[in-house]
């Protein structure tokens, strides 16, 4: 990517507690390496208000779990899949199961994100279409809650593999044998369409589809992701 001046000055990206947590650090500690002089501010957020908040100047760019980017007002690059788990303590009575399908949640005590994740949107659009009915559902608004009740045996939550990755490794918890719709969630990086896009922002997407992108070679000032 050609940059117009060295980058410089402040930068705000938003993203969602899981990959502000487990994705951005290393992307974090390695674009400070290379641009000393971008103040670089990162912001958590919930989806919505999410467009809102870049067209208004409050975020320059963000990255959005979403499938799809619809929204006239901005410009997106797909980054990746982010793989989704159905996840609960070992003494759940599902978690030695062969396989788990949609109905097996009937009845269960789920541990979800708030309503407006897009992971957990296509959950409740999963349920709803298939008539399933969970005993409890209690919402969190940090997925870090989340996986403190699921080692508690607290329920069965629907989280990123990121963020478990560690506990699974350890045998803390276990991942169902899902075998129901896919409920992988895709990453994009998204920006206004019509604001001048600085050096800083041209470098930041750029690290990110370096460190994060599945596939190479798409430009800040490309083409729509639909």
């Amino acid at each position: 990517m050609v940059q117009d001046s060295v980058p410089a000055g402040p930068l705000c990206v938003g993203a969602p507690e899981s990959v502000l947590n487990y994705r951005l650090p290393a992307i974090l500690s390695r674009f400070r390496k290379l641009y000393p002089k971008v103040q670089l501010t990162f912001r958590p957020y919930f989806d919505v208000g999410l467009v809102q908040s870049i067209e208004s100047g409050k975020m320059d760019l963000a990255v959005w779990m979403k499938d799809v980017v619809a929204d006239e007002r901005l410009k997106s690059l797909r980054l990746r899949s982010e793989k989704v788990l159905f996840v609960a303590d070992r003494a759940h009575p599902l978690s030695a199961a062969k396989k788990v399908q949609p109905q097996d949640l009937s009845g269960q005590t789920l541990l979800l994100t708030e309503a407006g994740c897009a992971y957990r949107k296509k959950l409740d659009q999963l349920l709803s279409l298939m008539n399933i009915r969970p005993g409890n559902v209690t919402e969190f608004s940090s997925v870090e809650a989340i996986k403190q009740c699921v080692t508690l045996g607290m329920g069965i939550a629907l989280l990123p593999e990121i963020v478990v990755a560690r506990e699974l490794a350890r045998k803390q918890i276990v991942s169902f044998p899902w075998v129901g719709p896919n409920l992988d969630i895709a990453t994009h990086v998204v920006w206004h369409k019509d604001k001048w896009i600085s050096p800083a922002q041209q470098a930041f997407v750029s690290l990110l589809q370096e460190m994060l992108g599945e596939r190479v070679g798409v430009s800040l000032k490309g083409r729509h992701c639909r």
